[in-house]
């Protein structure tokens, strides 16, 4: 286990709920469609940005991170980053966008789980993030 990476017991990566956006981060990644990596990754950026919901603004600088390290991937700039730590950031990336997530944006404390995957991602990819961003 890496310095940086949380408990298993709420990784979001072992609920039912998470697999198909898992499973669609798969799907991006091996399509190596690098505009469309970079353009959900922008797409987040902005929605980081425009939200005004609490439990966002908790999570923006780490949104933005995760990101940023899609983008240097899309870029080509993260190539000794782990692959299942580009997974696991694209496929929270992808949540974070999705609407209807766990817990359906448009109702009240829709953001929450988005926030924890985000923030749960975050933390287990640190070391990648670190040193892809960090450098």
């Amino acid at each position: 286990m890496s310095r940086h990476e949380p408990s298993l017991e709420h990784d979001p990566r072992l609920m039912h709920y998470y697999e198909p956006f898992a499973e669609r981060a798969r799907i991006l990644l091996a399509g190596g469609d690098t505009d469309a990596l970079a353009e959900i990754a922008g797409r987040a950026q902005r929605k980081f940005t425009d939200s005004r919901d609490p439990f966002v603004a908790n999570v923006r600088d780490r949104g933005d991170r995760l990101a940023r390290f899609v983008k240097a991937h899309a870029a080509g700039l993260a190539a000794d980053a782990d692959p299942a730590s580009v997974e696991f950031a694209l496929g929270a990336l992808v949540y974070f966008l999705s609407p209807t997530d766990e817990i359906p944006d448009i109702r009240p404390g829709g953001h929450a789980d988005d926030a924890a995957v985000i923030a749960f991602a975050t933390r287990t990819v640190a070391d990648d993030l670190e040193r892809v961003l960090d450098t």
